[in-house]
């Protein structure tokens, strides 16, 4: 990672793994919960073409830099996210667990609002408005999945 632009590339396709995972849930899955993951992976893909053109901005402003540690620390988040390059989202489809996968979906959204805010904090006065409505619709996408894990405890647990 040795630019700006391969920062935003990095977050596009960590946002388009995520579109996947959510496209890839089993549909058995799927069933109990509607359209819930269907609505998040649209959110998603729409989230990838914003950062896109946030990337496309950012690499001709030649006041957008990023430095040499905080292009090694992105390095290493990328390397070692949840959906990280070898994600394969056949596993993903067959996986029944519904609280494995709620679980594997609030660590996805854990990263993704981290990685919102490491760009409000590497790059605090580009795009303000987007990054913050970025940040607050995958607060929302986190907010939901723990709400969806805390109705399936409590249904379990009879209360």
């Amino acid at each position: 990672m040795k630019s700006v632009k391969d920062v935003f590339t990095a977050i596009v396709d960590f946002e388009n793994r995520v579109g996947l995972f959510y496209e890839s849930i089993a549909e058995d899955v799927r069933q109990q919960y509607g359209t819930f993951f269907e609505k998040l992976a649209e959110d998603e893909y729409r989230h990838a073409k914003i950062y896109e053109a946030l990337g496309e901005r950012a690499s001709k402003d030649e006041r957008i830099i990023l430095s040499d540690d905080d292009a090694a620390f992105m390095k290493s988040m990328f390397e070692n996210s949840v959906l990280g390059k070898d994600f394969d989202p056949k596993k993903i489809s067959k996986m029944r667990d519904k609280f494995q996968i709620l679980d594997l979906a609030e660590r996805v959204e854990r990263e993704a609002t981290s990685y919102v805010q490491d760009i409000m904090g590497f790059f605090p006065d580009f795009a303000p408005e987007e990054v913050r409505i970025l940040l607050k619709e995958e607060r929302k996408h986190l907010q939901m999945i723990l709400e969806k894990k805390q109705q399936m405890t409590t249904g379990f647990l009879g209360l």
